[in-house]
């Protein structure tokens, strides 16, 4: 089945096969059927049938035509994008890299090995932090200080 983004990576492709004046494609729906073969015999014509890795996928469809290429691709990201998206919905993805700002972050433990690549020898770790966004007492107690000198000074020009 086609990502919910794809309708316009379909009806694009369909308007640069010039398919709207095939009788059997007028409609929309079958347009966007016609595409999507297009797009499955185009994987099966450079041998990707099953679940290939991305390596392979994008060193096999470099092989198709352009628009077909093209097709291929934008298909591809648009499905990944609605991956993406459910995750982040569902709480299940997990960003690579992130900003971690606090006024102060300890290290809880050490790093942990939690899991090794088999094909690579890469290691996960995980680290467990400390993060304290807070503020601390003596930069508190500061702030009121300098708040009432403050006021002080204005009390007195009065």
């Amino acid at each position: 089945a086609p990502s919910r983004n794809s309708n316009d990576i379909l009806d694009k492709f369909s308007r640069e096969r010039c398919w709207s004046s095939d009788a059997a494609a007028k409609e929309d729906e079958a347009k966007r059927a016609l595409a999507l073969e297009e797009a499955a015999n185009a994987l099966l014509e450079v041998g990707l049938s099953g679940e290939p890795n991305v390596k392979k996928f994008l060193n096999r469809i470099a092989g198709l035509d352009v628009a077909r290429q093209n097709l291929v691709f934008s298909l591809f990201m648009a499905t990944l994008d609605d991956v993406v998206t459910d995750a982040k919905s569902t709480g299940e993805f997990e960003g690579s890299v992130e900003d971690i700002r606090a006024s102060r972050i300890t290290l809880k433990a050490r790093p942990k090995v939690i899991a090794i690549d088999s094909s690579c020898g890469a290691k996960t770790e995980l680290t467990s932090l400390i993060i304290d966004r807070g503020i601390s007492f003596n930069d508190m107690v500061g702030t009121i200080i300098d708040g009432d000198e403050r006021e002080g000074n204005q009390k007195s020009k009065d």
